[in-house]
């Protein structure tokens, strides 16, 4: 059976934070990580193995650096010199000190650092979303400040992956935007808000996109900013009329002054819906009617024209898209003699 080794006074010389355990012998208290270790077979080993983990260095170095403290003397030139009070003569030698200062300590230096390098990491995913790049890209990027600025610890500091910046994007800095936008439309007296649904290839579902033009009370100016989008399986007009309440939440619609669309019939439709859900009453405003995009109707007027023509004007861009089509010596004669 191995030898139990029993504490010596001595080592509290060598060690200010290691304690005698009372009834105890073979054991010894660390008060600075609040801790009592048997000592078993390794004596003073057991205390300086103890002192080399780094919880242990952790714990010294924080309360090395908070006992740091700073006394400023009015007296210090001359400490000897007695203070004697107006109204007697007596003599007091003590010099009550005073507030002392505490002198920063790595832990506030440490958070102050990571403060800086979780700015510096959403500058560079505000300019990654501003540039249109994608997170791949500007991972890879990211990786180069260290080595371009070796002198800067936020450079050093910086940690940016594209799952990261993800994160950072969608439930950070979108939020935030999107939070501090509605605020603002809040505060507007009158909207006009304006969709355009097209199918998306890649969910295969009808995408809605709005958007709201309203008065800046910041600039005093005019904007058009993006709103929201709704995904749709139909497009009738109780699915967009759905769709549109659901995606301008939590706008007043009653600030609605009109609504931009193109002219299919079933848009015709929600615009007659949408205006009587906001007109209950007769002192409700009402949406002003201005018709839909003449897009349409303009290219179905010159399409039937054409046809009427029979001049076979299709046929004839057609073919002139195609002569020219990759053929760079066909373009550049045309140019030298045009």
């Amino acid at each position: 059976m191995a030898k139990k080794c029993s504490f010596n006074s001595m080592w509290i010389k060598d060690f200010s934070w290691v304690q005698e355990v009372p009834n105890d012998r073979y054991s010894a208290y660390y008060s600075l990580c609040n801790k009592k270790l048997n000592l078993s077979n390794m004596g003073r080993r057991a205390i300086t193995s103890h002192q080399g983990t780094i919880g242990h260095k952790g714990k010294e170095g924080s309360a090395s650096k908070s006992s740091k403290l700073i006394f400023p003397s009015r007296h210090a030139a001359n400490p000897n010199t007695s203070i004697v009070p107006e109204s007697g003569g007596i003599q007091d030698n003590h010099i009550p000190p005073s507030s002392p200062a505490v002198v920063p300590s790595s832990g506030i230096k440490k958070y102050l650092l990571k403060e800086n390098i979780c700015k510096s990491e959403i500058l560079w995913c505000l300019q990654a979303i501003a540039t249109h790049r994608s997170l791949r890209s500007a991972e890879k990027d990211a990786k180069l400040f260290s080595q371009m600025f070796k002198d800067s610890e936020i450079a050093k500091g910086i940690q940016l992956g594209r799952d990261k910046m993800a994160y950072f994007l969608i439930f950070g800095i979108a939020p935030f935007f999107k939070e501090n936008f509605m605020k603002e439309l809040l505060l507007c007296e009158h909207l006009v808000i304006g969709f355009d649904e097209s199918l998306n290839k890649i969910s295969q579902m009808q995408q809605m996109d709005l958007n709201v033009r309203f008065w800046c009370l910041g600039t005093n100016e005019v904007k058009t900013q993006y709103l929201n989008s709704a995904f749709l399986g139909r497009s009738c007009s109780e699915d967009l009329l759905a769709a549109f309440k659901e995606a301008t939440k939590p706008l007043n619609l009653k600030k609605l002054f009109q609504v931009s669309m193109d002219g299919p019939n079933a848009n015709f439709k929600f615009f007659k819906e949408l205006t009587s859900c906001i007109k209950e009453g007769p002192e409700d405003p009402e949406i002003l009617n201005m018709g839909s995009c003449g897009l349409h109707s303009v290219n179905l007027a010159f399409k039937t024209g054409a046809k009427c023509t029979n001049w076979k004007i299709f046929d004839f861009m057609r073919a002139l898209y195609y002569v020219f089509k990759n053929s760079p010596a066909r373009r550049a004669h045309v140019e030298e003699n045009t």
